[in-house]
């Protein structure tokens, strides 16, 4: 349960506008003000990288629930 623990610490801090601006290379100050007024355009470069990130914090997920199927 430790690991577990461990990982969901490790992950809850990586899952914020600040990470994925800083991911698809846009400086997060000004991507989260216009996520906040729902004016963000992204590129299709950005839109892959912003796929590509959100298929890496899945995929962190299913490993912590595999982990905590594991563990019951």
């Amino acid at each position: 349960m430790d690991t577990i623990l461990y990982r969901i610490k490790i992950y809850r801090p990586t899952v914020t506008i600040k990470d994925l601006a800083e991911y698809i290379g846009r400086d997060s100050d000004t991507f989260r003000s216009q996520v906040d007024r729902r004016k963000a355009k992204l590129s299709q470069e950005e839109a892959e990288l912003m796929k590509e990130w959100i298929e890496l914090r899945i995929k962190e997920l299913v490993k912590i629930k595999l982990l905590i199927d594991k563990e019951i």
